[in-house]
């Protein structure tokens, strides 16, 4: 699966043949260090943002696959100003992705006690 690179203003990224080879080499290799984990929960399903920083403030969010849906795994760049914000949006993205997962999985499991 291909790991799929954002910026968060919107440009094309030219370092994304290099950065999508291994993410996590290219960035220990160019200067950024992990700074936190971000856990995000919605009903029992979790899911672990990781943010990286770089010294010259560019900021990398990885957001793994969420379980049970047909993406993949998106990076997220922004720059160091926009971080705690452009985080929080993506905080909201994922849970919104995965109530939508529960809800999924409620129904099925309905379906499945009414047969």
């Amino acid at each position: 699966m291909t790991l799929t690179i954002e910026r968060e203003d919107k440009k094309p990224e030219p370092r994304a043949k290099e950065i999508q080879r291994n993410w996590k080499a290219w960035a220990g290799a160019n200067g950024f260090i992990q700074k936190s984990t971000e856990r995000v929960d919605a009903g029992t399903i979790r899911v672990l943002l990781e943010v990286w920083e770089h010294l010259q403030g560019e900021c990398l969010i990885y957001m793994p696959l969420i379980p049970q849906t047909k993406g993949g795994d998106v990076l997220y760049i922004t720059e160091q100003e926009h971080l705690s914000s452009f985080l929080e949006d993506i905080k909201k993205l994922v849970i919104a992705a995965l109530v939508m997962v529960q809800v999924k999985q409620e129904q099925q499991e309905e379906r499945a006690r009414m047969n």
